[in-house]
């Protein structure tokens, strides 16, 4: 006999020495406790999604600004050959390497469904899996040139 149930609640009012609950009424009361526990997940479902739809927001502000990042490096990058050699600058950009050899590629972005709070965070997820890789990205990219510009001030 689990909790909640009217025959527990008949054995509960024996031993407290009160009345056994209406077996109508305690069906009423239950309906509206599920009624209640339904509208307060709806609700909690609601304020995850508009928390989930704000941190997408803030991960697509952060997204760009490290693509933005990575623009810069590959124009920095471009000058840096310029400066070196401008027979190799040429060369890197025909073929569509970088300087160090890693062919340039798009990055993936995945677009979440509203529909549903786990495809939600699951989108997010990969949103900022795409957003490690660019920062690791930049960070490689900012080493690399700094080896460069060290040499060539040498």
């Amino acid at each position: 006999m689990s909790e909640g149930t009217y025959e527990y609640e008949c054995m509960r009012a024996e031993l407290l020495g009160m009345e056994k609950p209406d077996h109508d009424e305690f069906l009423e009361n239950k309906l509206k406790e599920k009624e209640i526990k339904g509208v307060e997940e709806e609700e909690l479902d609601t304020e995850n999604l508009k928390a989930a739809d704000q941190q997408r927001e803030i991960l697509g502000k952060m997204t760009g600004g490290m693509e933005e990042l990575n623009n810069i490096l590959k124009k920095t990058q471009f000058r840096i050959n310029r400066l070196r050699n401008p027979k190799t600058a040429l060369v890197e950009n025909t073929t569509g390497e970088n300087s160090s050899g890693v062919e340039k590629t798009a990055p993936n972005e995945v677009k979440p469904r509203k529909s549903d709070l786990a495809k939600a965070l699951d989108a997010d997820s990969s949103k900022i899996d795409s957003m490690i890789e660019k920062a690791e990205k930049a960070q490689f990219s900012m080493e690399q040139q700094r080896k460069q510009i060290n040499k060539f001030l040498k």
